[in-house]
């Protein structure tokens, strides 16, 4: 009789861990998939600015906190740099 309990209370907190892990799956799938559309998002929003950067008029360089803003030339080729 003592192992027909120790069964049971196994399989009941072995059932318990089974509904906390796929609680835990189901979660991390509705991330794992709102994170596949950002990253979608932001490949379509890269190419835009790939094919529209070359043409764009960029600000001119401000010279008053040129230590912190960075010009707009800079800028220009250091964004083509990632549009390959």
């Amino acid at each position: 009789m003592q192992c027909r309990d120790k069964q049971r209370k196994e399989a009941s907190r072995l059932q318990a861990v089974n509904r906390k892990l796929t609680a835990m799956n189901k979660l991390l799938m509705e991330e794992n998939d709102w994170l596949q559309k950002q990253v979608s998002h932001l490949v379509h929003e890269n190419n835009y600015f790939c094919q529209h950067i070359p043409n764009a008029s960029l600000p001119a360089k401000d010279t008053s906190c040129e230590s912190v803003v960075t010009s707009g030339d800079k800028w220009s080729r250091a964004y083509k740099g990632m549009c390959r």
